[in-house]
Parts: structure tokens; C-alpha cells; sequence
């Protein structure tokens, strides 16, 4: 069973989708403030669809 995770190991599929959430949330809110544009949060979902992505691709490519 190569697959099995470490215990208190993270995913890197969740890292990905954390920091994709984190920094869209804050580049979301800044964007917010300066245009007063409530559809400037659909960054959020952005940054975590990219961050799926680039987590998803990290994990592929270390095992």
C-alpha cells in the first residue's frame, strides 16, 4: 500500500484549495474596497479553482 498517507499528513490537493481560498478571499476583499464591486468576490472561486488545480497537478507529480 504505497497510497497510504502518513498520519497528521496534509493533502496537497487541500493546501491548494487553502491558499487558494485564503488569497482570494483577501485579493477579493481588496478589490471590494477599492471598487465597491460586489461581484469581485467570484475571485474566491477562482483562486480555488486554481488552487484545486495546482494542487491536484502537485500531488500527481510527487508520486
Amino acid at each position: 500500500m504505497e497510497n497510504e498517507k502518513k498520519e497528521g499528513e496534509v493533502s496537497k490537493v487541500g493546501l491548494g484549495m487553502l491558499f487558494g481560498v485564503i488569497f482570494g478571499a483577501i485579493l477579493g476583499t481588496l478589490i471590494f474596497i477599492f471598487t465597491q464591486n460586489a461581484l469581485s468576490f467570484s475571485i474566491i472561486g477562482i483562486f480555488l479553482a486554481l488552487g484545486l488545480a495546482f494542487g491536484t497537478a502537485w500531488e500527481d507529480k510527487s508520486s
